[in-house]
Formats: C-alpha cells, structure tokens, sequence
C-alpha cells in the first residue's frame, strides 16, 4: 500500500485503515499510540469534556458550550438533561438536546444500537 503524500489524504487513509483493522487484541503501544493521536484529534475539533471547563454556578455550565458552538460553525451542541435540555436559538440547527436521564438515554442508545447491529 502506498502512503499519501498529502496531510489530508494521510489522514484520510489512516482513518480506513483504523475502521477496517480486524476485531483482534492490540498491544499495549498500539492502543496508547492511537489515543494519542485521537486525543489530537478531539482537542483540534474543540471536543471539551465538563472537567475542562472551570467550577461554575450549576444553571451557568452550558454557556461556555454554547458559546463555543456559536463561535465554530462545524461544531453540534448535544445535552442529555432530565428537565433542561435547551439551548438559545441562535445554535438550534446545530444542536441535539435530550429531555430525559443520561444513564436511561446512553442505555437505550446502547439497546438501539445493539439491536440494529444483531447483537444478542
């Protein structure tokens, strides 16, 4: 196989190879080597988990985040909150907010999933 050249193309031809590499156990190096990267990856995106951010009032965690989804526009806001799953209306085309309890939500998200995959 010939590698690109080309940043873009590298890239690109990096991500087939990870979504095509066979289902077997991987090495210790292989796996911390390929977080890294990934990890890269995300915080080039503007990826940012809750512990990035600074302790605020709890009604003010979402500001920054829509603050960022604002400001990039190849960023999505996504929220999962039991009660106040809302954002402003100047992100709504990129958001995804989930009225309902994130552990009951990821759980049927992992059902749905599995299902559609025929996993038993």
């Amino acid at each position: 196989m010939e590698i690109a050249q080309d940043e873009a193309d590298a890239k690109l031809q990096l991500r087939a190879l990870m979504n095509v590499r066979m289902a077997a156990p991987i090495t210790k190096e292989f796996e911390e080597v390929q977080d890294a990267y990934l990890q890269e990856v995300n915080a080039g995106r503007g990826i940012v988990a809750l512990s990035d951010l600074q302790e605020t009032e709890p009604g003010i965690i979402k500001y920054p985040f829509w603050q960022m989804t604002a400001r990039n526009p190849q960023a999505v806001y996504a929220c999962i909150n039991y009660g106040e799953a809302v954002c402003p209306d100047a992100i709504k085309e990129r958001a995804v907010c989930i009225d309902g309890d994130v552990g009951a939500v990821i759980a049927e998200m992992k059902r749905s999933w599995n299902e559609s995959v025929n996993f038993k």
